[in-house]
């Protein structure tokens, strides 16, 4: 046999073993892998759950200030108010605010003449209706748009309390802010804005003087839903080849035998 020959199948003998495994661990990689796959899906449940938050429904109560800007001090205080906020949210949501400083005497009555006058008290009513965003489970945004009333009154010399028409403000208020979730309990903070349309001249265009300032902080609660708790009752979640009944109790479903 010719040595060329021989030479050319000592070579393809050597190198057969590796073709082999290279075409081995090609057809390996095409291969479904049940462990990877089933990893892949878990991990996709995890990352879904985590997103798609239940609905929740909650409740804060707020204290803050409200005041007006000014051009040498930024905030100048009026009045502190007190007030709540309820909605619902899941990933998203709505809500619906009030805030008052529960101070009401003379709002109500308009002086028609000129009267000496001596005291001098704030009444202010707020309220917003807005919506949330919760895209993780401890932080939520909050942005609202509303409107506003406040009044200065003053007490004459009858002691009776009442304002001019010129001493009230009305107009437009926008609110943004954070809640923090606590497990079920919540902690939020927010600022205000409003603008004085009372007596307002197109002319004059924007005035720095009509814009009130505020800011409150809330402590409440954040609850799921009870269709979110009866759904998995229904389901059955965590109780494989159970019943779940009222209580969580399950109650085994499997044929008994005797011994």
């Amino acid at each position: 046999m010719n040595s060329k020959v021989k030479l050319t199948i000592l070579l393809l003998s050597l190198l057969m073993p590796f073709l082999l495994c290279a075409q081995n661990e090609t057809e390996n990689t095409n291969y479904y892998n049940p462990t990877k796959e089933e990893q892949k899906n878990n991990d996709k449940q995890v990352e879904k759950k985590y997103k798609n938050l239940p609905s929740c429904f909650f409740m804060t109560f707020h204290a803050g200030v409200q005041g007006d800007y000014g051009h040498q001090q930024f905030f100048v205080f009026k009045t502190p108010t007190f007030g709540f906020k309820i909605g619902t949210m899941k990933n998203t949501g709505w809500f619906l605010g009030m805030m008052t400083n529960f101070n009401y005497k003379g709002a109500f009555n308009t002086f028609k003449n000129v009267e000496s006058l001596s005291k001098t008290s704030y009444t202010y009513i707020e309220g917003t209706l807005g919506l949330t965003g919760r895209y993780c489970k401890p932080l939520s945004f909050h942005f609202g748009v509303g409107y506003f009333c406040q009044a200065m009154n003053q007490k004459n010399e009858n002691d009776i309390w009442g304002h001019y028409p010129e001493n009230v403000k009305h107009g437009p208020m926008v609110t943004a802010g954070f809640m923090f979730h606590i497990r079920k309990f919540v902690l939020s903070v927010e600022v205000s804005g409003n603008y004085n349309i009372a007596f307002i001249s197109e002319s004059t265009g924007f005035e720095y003087n009509r814009v009130g300032l505020g800011a409150k902080a809330g402590l409440g609660f954040c609850l799921p839903r009870k269709q979110y708790h009866n759904k998995k009752k229904q389901k059955g979640e965590g109780n494989s080849g159970r019943d779940v009944l009222e209580g969580g109790i399950g109650r085994d479903l499997r044929e008994q035998r005797p011994m």
